[in-house]
């Protein structure tokens, strides 16, 4: 593969839209094959545990999954919005620093999630729709939370537009992934056997972008790096807000997790661990038919960044407006190709027993859809800014989204989780709109 250099002046001068395009078929080649695999492996556990078994496969490994994502810090974005100009500058020294506090929140984010996931499952094991027998293996797999919330290593390599090691990265977790699902499915294995799997493929991709990160920085670094960890100066030093900021992307990010991970918990506390696991193949559908759409956003915040960063804002308006268009095209494209064969897509992939998952998927791949129209909003808000903004409309989402959720689900049953997730979509781009508008005025 081709060694990319990182920030230069051809990064600068590029067209930001074209760079996005480039970075984002880098991604989309390794989300392309993860999304295929994962159709193949979650196809297979399915099939091996059943119905029931693999709601509680779903249920253990979304509850560390949604603990996890609140409380990550989205550090990789503070490596983003705070190291671009240093990395510009060439000052490694406040670059490290930046690292640093990143490290920081991951670690803050890592043992505290980890802390309340066991805490959660030793006394609440049974509202949360795990049998007794599960809460041990339950607990050991919530110690996988300490890999999932470290997302520094993520921000150095989108920092240093190494979207093709991103890329490789998305695909470590499923290959490991299928390959333990063959076995697994061949020997006969057990709920523990897949959760086993699941774990060890979270910790593989990790340790990958790690490394991947290490060596980067040491490329680009060289003879100017110096060792952050004997840095003594304050963590924020020249970083204007990076608390304030920090705070607004992690409450942002946890109130959006509302209408994701906390649905499929809410479904399974609900209507039971049977509807869970068709919420989660509705889910898993949904999201591989707009992943692609989706990927613009990861090669999308370096460039509002940077645009942002020399103040060039009709640049940032068009290209908000391009990835809009591109974006919400193929998911449209998509939502009509999965309206037609959505019946068979999951005959296919999960076999003719979960076709009950068949009405829900519409309704959240319609949200999806939405949401893809969206893409540039949030982004466009954190970039410039404006993350209190940003944070405000997920605020109002979330709590109507709650007001609808559980009333929708017992009046519609698995239908209404769907409802109440596209309308939640609805609110959200609206919301974000007129932020930006009114910011645009201003």
């Amino acid at each position: 593969m081709k060694r990319r250099k990182g920030f230069d002046a051809d990064t600068a001068n590029r067209s930001p839209f074209r760079a996005i395009l480039g970075n984002t078929a880098m991604l989309l080649g390794g989300r392309g094959v993860t999304a295929v695999l994962s159709l193949v492996y979650v196809g297979l556990a399915a099939r091996s545990l059943g119905v029931e078994g693999f709601g509680l496969l779903t249920l253990v490994h979304a509850f560390a999954q949604t603990v996890g994502d609140f409380a990550e810090f989205n550090s990789w974005q503070a490596t983003l919005h705070y190291g671009i100009q240093p990395l510009r500058d060439r000052r490694i020294g406040d670059l490290y620093r930046v690292l640093r506090f990143s490290l920081l929140l991951d670690a803050i984010g890592a043992v505290g999630g980890t802390a309340v996931a066991l805490l959660a499952i030793l006394f609440f094991s049974g509202p949360l729709g795990m049998p007794a027998d599960l809460t041990a293996v339950a607990m050991l797999y919530a110690t996988s939370i300490l890999f999932m919330s470290s997302t520094t290593p993520l921000g150095v390599l989108r920092l240093m537009d190494r979207f093709d090691l991103v890329a490789i990265q998305t695909t470590v977790s499923s290959v490991i992934r299928l390959i333990g699902a063959l076995v697994v499915f061949f020997t006969g294995g057990g709920l523990g056997a897949w959760l086993f799997v699941w774990y060890v493929s979270t910790l593989a991709a990790f340790l990958f972008m790690v490394g991947a990160a290490i060596l980067v920085m040491r490329r680009h670094a060289k003879d100017e790096a110096i060792p952050f960890l004997r840095d003594l100066r304050p963590f924020t030093r020249d970083m204007p807000g990076a608390w304030r900021f920090v705070w607004n992307i992690n409450l942002s990010s946890s109130l959006g997790l509302v209408t994701g991970r906390v649905a499929l918990l809410a479904v399974g506390f609900g209507l039971g661990a049977r509807e869970a696991a068709f919420f989660r193949i509705a889910k898993q559908v949904a999201d591989a038919a707009t992943r692609p759409a989706k990927l613009l956003v990861p090669a999308l915040y370096p460039e509002l960044a940077r645009l942002w960063m020399e103040r060039d804002i009709p640049r940032l308006g068009r290209l908000c407006l391009q990835i809009a268009a591109t974006a919400g095209a193929v998911a449209t494209g998509a939502l009509a190709i999965l309206f037609l064969f959505g019946d068979d897509l999951i005959t296919l992939v999960v076999g003719p027993e979960f076709l009950g998952a068949t009405e829900v998927m519409l309704w959240l791949f319609g949200s999806a859809v939405v949401t893809v129209w969206a893409l540039p909003l949030e982004p466009l808000l954190i970039s410039t800014g404006r993350s209190g903004k940003a944070l405000q409309a997920r605020a109002i989402v979330a709590v109507a989204y709650l007001a609808t959720l559980f009333p929708l689900m017992n009046g519609m049953g698995l239908a209404g989780a769907g409802i109440a997730g596209l309308a939640a979509a609805i609110l959200q781009f609206m919301l974000q709109l007129a932020f930006v508008l009114r910011s645009n005025r201003r």
